[in-house]
């Protein structure tokens, strides 16, 4: 990327000193020699100006179209056609239209080159930069449309391509487009379209980059169509663009593969950088002859992806998406729409020391046999998404070798298999290797039993991982069903070595032989230290919301060993509880109590919104007292409390009547405050309000009377 910016320091310097540049013109379709060089009398070819000119000079050429091959020898030119047309150029025989040399830096603006015939043999490119040498090619259209021939050679030196376009539709083998050895090539806000088509015998790559060579693509598009492949060269088929030991900087960028058999991208060893870009295999042709057919193929290189979208969309091959195997983070990426069959997987990932973060792989669907949508061998997922993939006998993810899981979600993933006597397990996780499973949630997942006439179930809908350490995580409708046909018995929806800190909720967790532990967890089925039954309350389920509501079961609940980031103990599940986030009722006056009697108001189970409302108790009321629950919101000082009302501005006087029971001090009232009653007031989730109870005595009905009064909220 510093090179890059040499690019731009060379465009200021050559700028700033325009008005101290010799200006020569050439009309190289009158051809031979003659002419002076100025705009009345221009030199009869670009070589005769090149070779009249000194380094900085500038070189316009009048011609709209000619032939002829230039080389450029230790200076530092710039040749350009008029502004407002492209000036067509073609070589000259089987030579280069313009080659330089030695340490020549070149700039090239508004030409349409193109080959003009065939190579007599070899292969030969429009365009070619040795080492030393540096061209910037501006508003240029390179194509090629003969066998043999490429856009441009990178031979150790430096090209960089701007607002450009650049096509071929050749046979060659190696590149058909651009070729870079040792050199450098940054192409920007250009259009490269590659028609890669092998002849049978050898693969062709549409961009070949070796030796060390660097390209880097900012706010391009790259189209490779027909890419083919060859049953000779497997698993090593062609692809249209491929890197050996060098470096690919991709940024806001779109490579696609359309009707392709081969790979889109292909790089073995080196770098792999891209941001903000989208690579897609698009169209899948099933006629291919090898096997491994995929989007992209990395292997032993050093990994930096961002933002990046992977799409083997209609690709029905081996490994549609494809293989990444390397050191290095993927972040924020996402791999979606792909399908593969028999023992592929749409996506394969290999480390160790690859990491995938905030990232999501979505719909990517795997065939009647095989592993499961995503295999990945010692690599970490941090708070990464899968949903909606399924594999054949396994699901979304496998992990083999060492495997961390942290933070993650897998919503709606499940075995598919139509395998004959061969059961699905793990639905949304599938391990047999000592894997780590913290903080995630696996909601909706399902594992089928076979089709076959033995009364077998799914198993592990969520997770099957025997050897797994599962903490605090959250396990929603998840469920391993038979078929229907042949009976059977459901297997448990998580197998695991140990499970602690997790939550479950409408569905059959456990067996008896797996997990062989359980602590502290809610709804395991299951005895053991600190495991509780009852209901999980979340914030909305139906949503696919499942933090807790403050008087959930599974809050401060977990291992009283574990602390969480509020400095409470940790909960049940894969959600920390805010104490400052729908807080219990928090007393913020003492009222004035009656005589004998103090009235004393409290929240019942859970300060927050909901189908099953506020619950408000008040006791130690005087039986046969008559009174009203006020509410209102909280005033910005509790000097705004009256020492008589204890709520500052009232929204709700609610449901005045006789406070009920026996004894001096044995009278209560209780109240549900609904949401629909509460949104008719405007009070929405993350809201506050002061509640108290106003009173009259029966024996002295002149005198009002308060309870206490409390704040709840914020509400959830």
């Amino acid at each position: 990327m510093l090179r890059s910016v040499q690019h731009f320091a060379i465009v200021f310097a050559l700028a700033a000193a325009a008005s101290a540049q010799n200006i020569h013109y050439a009309d190289p379709a009158i051809g031979g020699t003659g002419g002076s060089g100025d705009a009345t009398d221009p030199f009869h070819s670009i070589q005769q100006a090149v070779d009249a000119a000194a380094s900085g000079d500038r070189i316009v050429v009048l011609s709209a179209g000619f032939t002829e091959s230039v080389t450029i020898l230790d200076r530092d030119l710039e040749v350009e056609a008029p502004f407002g047309f492209l000036a067509d150029w073609s070589p000259e025989g089987d030579e280069p239209a313009l080659s330089l040399d030695g340490a020549a830096v070149v700039t090239l603006r508004r030409f349409s080159i193109a080959s003009q015939s065939p190579l007599t043999g070899g292969s030969q490119a429009l365009l070619e930069v040795p080492s030393s040498a540096e061209l910037r090619v501006e508003a240029v259209s390179l194509e090629v449309v003969h066998d043999g021939w490429r856009w441009a050679d990178v031979l150790g030196g430096t090209l960089t391509v701007f607002d450009s376009s650049l096509s071929s539709m050749a046979e060659t083998p190696a590149a058909n487009g651009l070729l870079v050895q040792g050199g450098f090539a940054s192409v920007f806000d250009s259009l490269l379209e590659v028609d890669s088509f092998t002849d049978g015998l050898a693969p062709c790559s549409g961009l070949l980059v070796q030796s060390g060579g660097v390209l880097s693509l900012v706010g391009c598009s790259y189209e490779a169509l027909g890419m083919q492949d060859l049953e000779a060269a497997w698993p090593y088929a062609a692809a249209s663009i491929e890197l050996s030991d060098s470096s690919l900087i991709s940024w806001n960028t779109t490579l696609t593969s359309f009707d392709a058999c081969g790979r889109l991208l292909m790089l073995s060893g080196g770098e792999l950088t891209t941001a903000y870009s989208t690579l897609q295999l698009n169209a899948a042709n099933y006629n291919c002859l090898g096997a491994h057919k995929n989007c992209l193929l990395v292997t032993g290189a050093s990994i930096s992806l961002v933002g990046t979208h992977f799409d083997g969309w209609h690709n029905a091959e081996f490994r549609a998406i494809g293989d990444i195997v390397g050191q290095g983070t993927i972040e924020g990426c996402s791999f979606t729409w792909s399908s593969s069959k028999d023992y592929g997987s749409p996506l394969h990932l290999r480390g160790p020391g690859l990491s995938v973060v905030d990232s999501y792989f979505g719909n990517l669907n795997l065939g009647s046999w095989g592993l499961g949508a995503v295999n990945a061998i010692d690599v970490e997922f941090l708070r990464c998404r899968f949903q909606n993939c399924f594999g054949a006998e396994e699901g979304a993810l496998r992990i083999e070798g060492a495997g961390v899981v942290n933070g993650c979600e897998f919503l709606d993933c499940h075995t598919a298999s139509d395998l004959y006597c061969h059961a699905g397990v793990g639905g949304g996780l599938r391990s047999e290797s000592a894997v780590v499973v913290r903080d995630s949630v696996f909601a909706r997942n399902r594992s089928g039993g076979p089709d076959c006439f033995m009364p077998w179930g799914g198993v592990g809908a969520a997770i099957h991982a025997p050897y797994a350490i599962v903490e605090a995580c959250t396990f929603v409708q998840n469920e391993s069903y038979v078929q229907p046909l042949f009976g059977g018995v459901p297997g448990p929806t998580v197998v695991a070595a140990d499970l602690h800190n997790c939550l479950f909720m409408g569905e059959q967790p456990l067996a008896s032989e797996a997990p062989t532990l359980v602590t502290y967890s809610l709804n395991s089925g299951q005895a053991g230290l600190g495991n509780l039954e009852g209901a999980p309350r979340f914030v909305d389920a139906a949503a696919g919301d499942y933090r807790l509501l403050p008087c959930s079961l599974g809050i401060d609940a977990g291992d009283p060993a574990c602390v969480d980031e509020f400095g409470t103990v940790c909960e049940m599940g894969a959600f920390s509880f805010d104490p400052a986030d729908g807080a219990a009722a928090v007393q913020v006056c003492s009222g004035s109590p009656m005589a004998g009697c103090g009235a004393q108001l409290s929240v019942v189970g859970c300060a927050s919104l909901g189908e099953d409302g506020i619950e408000v108790a008040v006791d130690q009321l005087a039986p046969g007292s008559w009174g009203v629950l006020l509410v209102g919101a909280p005033e910005t000082t509790p000097a705004a409390y009256s020492s008589v009302l204890c709520v500052g501005t009232p929204l709700l006087r609610y449901e005045p009547g006789l406070a009920q029971g026996t004894g001096a001090c044995g009278g209560t009232r209780s109240f549900v405050l609904d949401d629909g009653l509460l949104g008719l007031l405007g009070v929405t989730a993350g809201d506050s309000l002061v509640l108290s109870y106003l009173s009259r005595s029966p024996g002295n009905p002149g005198t009002l009377e308060t309870s206490n009064g409390i704040l709840i909220g914020p509400l959830r």
